[in-house]
């Protein structure tokens, strides 16, 4: 089942790309996000990538919202359905002697978290052993400009009357913020910009040696994704001090080059999305991968399909980057080891 629903992501981003002709973390800063229009909740994780800013619902709130109110709603012509992505825990009850013998000295029977082995991780609730892997699904929605009921009746849209509205936090504020609270040493050296893991540190060079403010918040904004993935933090392969043996080890089943590009694409999406937090446009921190923008597209969906996986665990990681960025260690941790082909 997983590798179906990762086909229908890579065959929904495919699409979205073929038909708007940019990437997903290319889109303008001022756009509002896609959330759910009954519940108000913003769609995250790898669903901002594949849904266009709107207002969605589902089928079955659709069947509801007809049964409590008798507007009969129906889809109109051309209506367009996006999957939501969503990850869930599959259970599966062991017994003590299907336990990994690695694992075997936590249990008591005590309800609590024993650990990973591979791609399970193993739990006791209520007194009873789980094993568990996380699996992927997902549902459609649609944008309720498809729905019209009788006498040419629409859903009020919640932008246009002003209950949804776009904000923006200041870029400032953003990089204080988070600099103060995890205690990151900061330099301004003119050599260039980074993140040195091992000294906990940022370095950007003053504002006056960029060619514009989007340009210098959009450095620090890249440079602060790569710092959340140091230990203590989200533990990411490509950055964490502790993970360089398994760094070690990914490259000598693929290339050293196939980690550093892993976390430079998580440092892109993630600087784009607090680029939309702040209001500015995004810029990326090469100057020649907009050289020619075809190439460069087509570049990314031969990436995308020959490594549908990875793809999908990078844009994870850039969102678990970015709400880390926002509220500190309150993100899950749960998307450190990069997948290894």
């Amino acid at each position: 089942m997983d590798d179906k629903v990762t086909q229908v992501f890579l065959d929904r981003m495919l699409k979205t790309i073929e038909e708007t002709g940019t990437l997903p973390w290319e889109r303008p800063f001022n756009s509002l996000c896609s959330f759910n229009y009954f519940s108000m909740h913003e769609y995250t994780g790898i669903n901002r990538w594949i849904l266009p800013p709107g207002e969605y619902v589902t089928a079955n709130q659709i069947n509801q919202y007809n049964k409590q109110t008798g507007k009969n709603l129906r889809y109109q012509k051309g209506i367009k359905w996006y999957p939501v992505f969503f990850v869930k825990d599959d259970m599966r009850e062991i017994s003590v002697d299907e336990l990994p013998e690695e694992l075997r000295s936590k249990y008591s029977g005590e309800d609590k978290f024993l650990g990973y082995v591979g791609y399970y991780f193993y739990v006791v609730q209520k007194g009873v052993l789980y094993r568990c892997k996380k699996v992927r699904r997902f549902y459609n929605v649609t944008e309720i400009s498809y729905l019209e009921g009788e006498s040419g009746f629409h859903l009020p849209s919640k932008v246009a009357n002003g209950e949804v509205t776009l904000t923006f936090t200041k870029p400032n504020e953003i990089i204080e913020k988070y600099i103060k609270h995890e205690g990151i040493k900061v330099t301004h050296a003119p050599d260039g910009a980074y993140y040195i893991p091992v000294l906990d540190t940022i370095n950007v060079p003053d504002l006056s040696r960029f060619n514009s403010e989007s340009r210098y918040y959009s450095t620090w904004f890249h440079e602060m994704s790569h710092s959340t993935g140091a230990d203590g933090r989200l533990c990411r392969v490509g950055v964490a001090v502790s993970k360089a043996n398994e760094r070690k080890e990914i490259a000598r089943e693929n290339t050293k080059k196939y980690v550093y590009s892993m976390e430079e694409c998580v440092a892109e999406l993630s600087c784009a999305l607090l680029c939309r937090e702040a209001g500015i446009q995004a810029e990326s921190t090469s100057d020649d991968v907009y050289k020619n923008h075809v190439a460069y597209i087509q570049g990314w969906m031969q990436y995308f399909k020959s490594n549908k996986d990875d793809i999908i665990w990078t844009m994870s990681c850039a969102e678990k980057a970015y709400q880390y960025v926002l509220n500190g260690n309150s993100a899950s941790q749960d998307t450190g080891s990069a997948p290894i082909r």
